[in-house]
């Protein structure tokens, strides 16, 4: 990323948002796993992480991530995101209707 690009997290500039992005990006492929989702082989790749510097806090990028991760495996419709003491994602109803706090 160029250094003017502020949008995006940049490893010289954001590296604990770079290391949340991926711890959550790991974090959603072991709960997809957990899920039942077939993660043999699979890569994640984090192409460009976006966020608003001005209230954004790790958790909230590690969720994301995760989000991200588990939506590529196709188990999005079975993870909640939740928040205590920081942003965090557990396993869901499994398509049986909204997550519930």
């Amino acid at each position: 990323m160029p250094a003017a690009d502020r949008g995006s997290i940049q490893p010289r500039y954001d590296a604990e948002f770079v290391a949340a992005a991926i711890t959550g990006a790991r974090a959603g492929v072991e709960l997809a796993r957990e899920l039942g989702a077939g993660v043999d082989g699979w890569a994640v790749d984090i192409v460009r992480a976006r966020l608003s510097l001005a209230d954004i806090e790790e958790s909230a990028v590690r969720t994301a991530a995760a989000m991200a991760a588990g939506t590529a495996m196709g188990v999005r419709d079975r993870m909640c995101v939740r928040f205590g003491s920081g942003w965090y994602v557990v396993p869901g109803p499994g398509g049986r209707g909204p997550c519930r706090p």
